[in-house]
C-alpha cells in the first residue's frame, strides 16, 4: 500500500462520527503528520471539536488547501 492511500486508509479510521462529530481528530492527524514540513498550516476553531485547516506551501498566492472535515452520512445527504 503506498503512503497516500496509508494516510488516507488513517484518516478515513478516525472516529469523527457526527453527532456529536469531531474534526479537531482529523486536523490534529494532519498537522502531525506535516510537523516536519516545509507546510504553513493555519487552523481555525468554529466550534468546540470542529476546526478548519489551511495548508499552504510555496511562494504563490491564494490558498493552495483547505481542509474542513464535516461529514455528512450518506443517507442524510440525500
Amino acid at each position: 500500500m503506498n503512503e497516500e492511500v496509508k494516510m488516507l486508509k488513517e484518516i478515513i479510521e478516525l472516529n469523527t462520527t457526527n453527532p456529536p462529530g469531531n474534526e479537531n481528530l482529523v486536523c490534529d492527524f494532519i498537522e502531525q503528520k506535516a510537523k516536519n514540513s516545509n507546510l504553513f498550516l493555519n487552523r481555525t476553531s468554529i466550534q468546540e471539536n470542529r476546526s478548519n485547516l489551511l495548508v499552504e506551501w510555496g511562494e504563490g498566492e491564494g490558498i493552495d488547501l483547505l481542509f474542513s472535515a464535516i461529514w455528512i452520512p450518506f443517507k442524510q445527504a440525500l
